[in-house]
Order: C-alpha cells, then structure tokens, then sequence
C-alpha cells in the first residue's frame, strides 16, 4: 500500500479551514506555515501564515483511498491536477519543508524578546556599549531604541541581535 502527498489548492485565505476538515475526514495533511513581520494598526507584528499562499499538502493512498470527498471539502478549490493525474509532490521536499519550518522556528525562539521601556545595552555595531531605552520592534529584525547623547534623546535602529537586556 503506497502513500504518496499531493497538492492541494484552498480558496483565498482558507488554507486552515481546508487543513481542518481534511483532517475531520481522517486525511493526513501537511500545511508548512512561517512567521513574518507585517505592518499592522502602524506598527510591525510577527503573524503565523501559510508559507505557500492558498497551497497546502495531502497524503493519499494510491490504490483504494475515496479522493472525491476532497474537491468538496470547505476551503479546498480542487486537487491540483497535471492534465487527468493529481500533482505528486516528492517526500524529500516534504522532509525538507518540515526541516526548514524547524529551523525557523528556532532562530525566532532564540531572537530575545524585548518590551517597551526595557532598559538594553547595545553589544555590538557603532553604538556598542551603550546603554539605551528600548521602544518597539521595527520590522522583525530591527529595533527602535531611544540613546541619550549630549544631553538630548535620540531615536535609532538597530539590529535586534546587538541587543541585551539589562539587568
């Protein structure tokens, strides 16, 4: 009994419902999600999303699996399809995209989390060795802090992994 994944397209935005009633109907489904920073209400917010827009995966047994119930599944458009055969999508790139879901996660588990007011030392770049008042995450991999220099408060990015928080 061969199980192979396949591709499965949902409707605009609906890829979670579609992987919810898949699951429902006992298919084993993969949907590899990332996180990214977006512009929300002015500021900049790490939200979880689909990596592959309106794409998610499906494992099927080739031989005596019921696919019909799928194409009318809430959320799914249809199996994406290669002419009359459904688009095989190899293990190894799904090993792969579980891998790098992995380690993205981890890189932003280790990124520290900083709130506002937060008294942070820069540790490295031209501001090494200053300490500075943290204000809010600017596009995930940045940050505003406020420096004092020469008596005045200063607004300036820097990159979230020059930072530490200060005891």
């Amino acid at each position: 009994m061969s199980t192979d994944w396949y591709l499965v397209q949902s409707k605009p935005r609906q890829e979670r419902v579609a992987q919810m009633h898949l699951k429902r109907q006992n298919y084993h489904t993969y949907l590899p999600l990332m996180t990214v920073s977006r512009r929300m209400n002015c500021k900049y917010q790490l939200v979880i999303e689909p990596m592959f827009s309106r794409y998610l995966f499906i494992q099927l047994n080739d031989d005596n699996e019921d696919w019909r119930p799928i194409r009318s599944t809430r959320g799914v458009a249809n199996l994406v399809q290669f002419g009359a055969d459904a688009a095989k999508v190899s293990n190894d790139l799904i090993d792969y995209l579980k891998l790098r879901e992995t380690q993205m996660n981890e890189v932003l588990s280790k990124t520290p989390k900083f709130s506002r007011g937060d008294s942070v030392l820069i540790d490295n770049g031209s501001f090494a060795g200053i300490e500075g008042v943290f204000q809010e995450a600017s596009g995930g991999k940045r940050a505003l802090i406020l420096l004092q220099i020469a008596g005045h408060y200063s607004r300036v990015k820097v990159s979230m992994s020059d930072l530490a928080l200060v005891a």
